[in-house]
């Protein structure tokens, strides 16, 4: 009996070092978080105080989120209230559009896929395929947002996207999508062929 009282008490001896040893790690882990937000806090306070023109620091702490969630993976965003408001209101299909899901790369919007049955798959618009202007607008360097909320608009209305192919890059060819926004049923047409003329 006493033999297993002791390898009772030598299990329960090694649990609690694991566990002190495991604490000390997330402590110190913890501990370097609050350092780096520390740090974090500093320096958004010498930029108000001391940068060249006045900033709004709630922009550049969503700037900053947004950074650290793009920097896991390419389709990680921070979503503010408003933003995340358009995303509900894509996902529940209460907007109006030309069927499109994009995302960014290198400064440019590009086409994820067009969605099933909207103008832009109906008029060709492929995968890989970039936004370049929108309604005689260039779109190189808009955000995913600036975009998206350019396609989008109120039912009825008219839009003209304009979209480069990779292998189509000669300087000013790119096609036309005319569209017109509608919740339920959204008629378009192209001028030109995409992949060519």
């Amino acid at each position: 009996m006493r033999k297993f009282a002791l390898i009772g008490v030598s299990v329960l001896a090694i649990g609690a070092s694991a566990a002190a040893v495991s604490q000390t790690r997330v402590g110190a882990q913890a501990a370097e978080t609050y350092r780096m937000l520390e740090l974090f806090g500093d320096v958004v306070s010498v930029v108000e105080r001391a940068y060249v023109v006045e900033t709004d620091p709630k922009k550049l702490i969503e700037a900053a989120l947004d950074g650290m969630l793009q920097s896991l993976d390419p389709h990680s965003n921070y979503l503010n209230a408003e933003d995340l408001e358009r995303l509900n209101e894509r996902s529940t299909g209460a907007y109006s559009g030309v069927g499109l899901e994009i995302t960014s790369e290198n400064g440019l919007v590009r086409v994820i896929t067009p969605m099933d049955g909207g103008p832009a798959q109906r008029s060709g618009v492929e995968a890989g395929d970039v936004i370049t202007a929108i309604n005689g607008q260039s779109a190189t360097g808009l955000s995913v947002a600036e975009v998206s909320e350019q396609l989008r608009g109120p039912a009825g209305e008219s839009v003209v996207v304009t979209f480069l192919r990779d292998g189509d890059r000669q300087a000013g060819f790119g096609d036309r999508i005319h569209g017109r926004r509608d919740k339920r049923q959204i008629q378009a047409d192209i001028a030109g062929k995409l992949g060519g003329k």
